[in-house]
């Protein structure tokens, strides 16, 4: 992670990691393709140790969201996952809002303090004298797909009738993106009243819902927990090795960072501090740029994409450079 770069709960992208792999859309040792960092954290946490206040890159939770969206074998993963409550893997801001009195005190401090979860997940909470809207949000430069809005949004509902032993009856709900091949999932969890390709993301609900108390509530564990999430540090404050960074931009976008102008602006690096860095590190930007091209050009084997497509997505001008890299790919395999 480099300074300042956006940080989610490890716990969370472990989570994920373990349901594709399960899914079998996902294999442990593809973990260290992705990062060391995440493949590391996922063998503590199996193995029994403590990560509940471990941060991994942002950029690591999305390319898990991006394969799984790639390997789908249904569209209704997203709502699949966002369903399972696994109270095994409860991170610190779920820890926290568990042991609050009431389900406002829990929306409360779960939208105040989504940061602890993603950094880049936002939730707004509006009331007025009847009804109170969540609304939901990714603000990254990431792509989040459209699984993921799923999972979150399935999510609040089911922790929510987790901690109060009793479903949580949606008014209404938005969606950003059209209705899906799963709708009638829709219509049993959010109800018959549904908005698709809205301009925003929201569940509905009636206010009452907010005094019903929480089963699992604990004032003094509330309070430890509360200071505890005071002092963990989110955006990274310790810049990690340039290779390191090289390969979040690659993995990020290769359309755009295989321009090497590009990575030296969002790196605020010239040209030759670049090459002497990497230099020292043992690598070349080169060679991070076609160990990634290579990583993409395995995720194309189930993508109905033209070659033109493929040539574009991996930052080549044009085809025939495409064409070129496919042959030598085929030495380094």
């Amino acid at each position: 992670m480099s300074v300042g770069e956006r940080t989610v709960s490890a716990i969370s992208a472990v989570d994920l990691a373990s349901e594709l792999i399960a899914r079998r859309l996902l294999k442990i040792s593809e973990l260290r393709d992705i990062s060391s960092a995440l493949s590391d954290c996922f063998t503590r946490a199996k193995a029994g140790f403590d990560v509940t206040e471990e941060r991994l890159s942002e950029v690591d939770l999305g390319t898990l969201w991006a394969l799984a969206d790639q390997r789908k074998l249904t569209s209704s993963l997203g709502f699949e996952i966002g369903q399972t409550v696994n109270n095994e893997a409860r991170g610190l801001l779920a820890n926290w809002v568990a042991c609050c009195d009431s389900l406002g005190e829990v929306f409360s401090v779960f939208t105040n303090n989504i940061g602890l979860l993603n950094e880049s997940e936002q939730w707004v909470s509006r009331a007025c004298d009847t009804y109170v809207s969540l609304e939901f949000s990714h603000v990254s430069r990431i792509q989040y797909p459209q699984i993921a809005v799923e999972r979150s949004m399935v999510a609040l509902l089911a922790w929510g009738e987790y901690f109060c032993d009793e479903p949580l009856v949606v008014e209404s709900a938005d969606f950003s993106f059209t209705a899906p091949e799963h709708h009638s999932l829709y219509e049993k969890l959010f109800g018959s009243n549904l908005n698709f390709g809205t301009t925003g993301n929201r569940i509905v609900l009636d206010r009452d819902i907010l005094s019903r108390p929480v089963r699992s509530s604990n004032r003094y564990v509330r309070e430890l927990l509360a200071k505890r999430a005071g002092g963990v540090i989110l955006s990274s404050g310790k810049a990690l090795p340039l290779k390191r960074q090289v390969e979040a931009l690659l993995r990020e976008s290769l359309q755009k960072y295989s321009r090497l102008e590009r990575a030296l602006d969002e790196l605020n690096i010239s040209r030759a501090n670049l090459y002497r860095k990497l230099k020292a590190e043992g690598t070349q930007y080169s060679i991070l740029l076609r160990e990634a091209r290579l990583t993409r050009l395995e995720s194309f084997d189930e993508k109905a994409l033209s070659s033109d497509d493929k040539a574009e997505e991996m930052g080549f001008s044009d085809v025939s450079s495409y064409y070129r890299f496919l042959k030598r790919a085929d030495k380094l395999r």
